[in-house]
């Protein structure tokens, strides 16, 4: 199942969306018929980034935010949650829906550790700012 839904990611990071959307409804199916929750949320993370970066951001934001809601019911730790917040902000940031890029910028999700890192590096641009300050 690991390999269906990393394979996927490959794909849709290759531009190749119609096979990684293969390998997550191969994944998702798999994950249903076996029980394995982590196997379908993972999946329905990879169909969310496929059709995000295959263009289709309606539908990306629908598939992250049920991705995101799912992620959040499996045991910690989760290295795909945060993945997956992230790019909830960024479809959001296409569809014209800032609270969603606002709720899931860096500053909000990234872990406490790594907050000087990244924390604030988002945040000017979601406020219609061009250059951080």
């Amino acid at each position: 199942m690991t390999a269906l839904w990393v394979d996927g990611c490959l794909g849709a990071v290759d531009g190749d969306h119609l096979y990684a959307l293969r390998r997550a409804e191969e994944c998702a199916s798999l994950a249903i018929a076996l029980g394995h929750p982590s196997g379908a949320a993972h999946a329905t993370f990879v169909r969310g980034m496929a059709r995000l970066f295959g263009g289709q951001v309606d539908e990306a934001v629908s598939d992250l935010q049920i991705a995101v809601r799912l992620e959040r019911g499996l045991p910690a730790p989760n290295p795909i949650l945060p993945t997956s917040l992230m790019l909830l902000g960024t479809a959001g940031c296409l569809v014209g829906r800032l609270d969603l890029a606002r709720m899931h910028s860096p500053r909000r999700v990234c872990w406490r550790r790594h907050r000087a890192r990244v924390g604030g590096v988002l945040d000017p641009t979601l406020r219609g700012s061009a250059h951080p300050r």
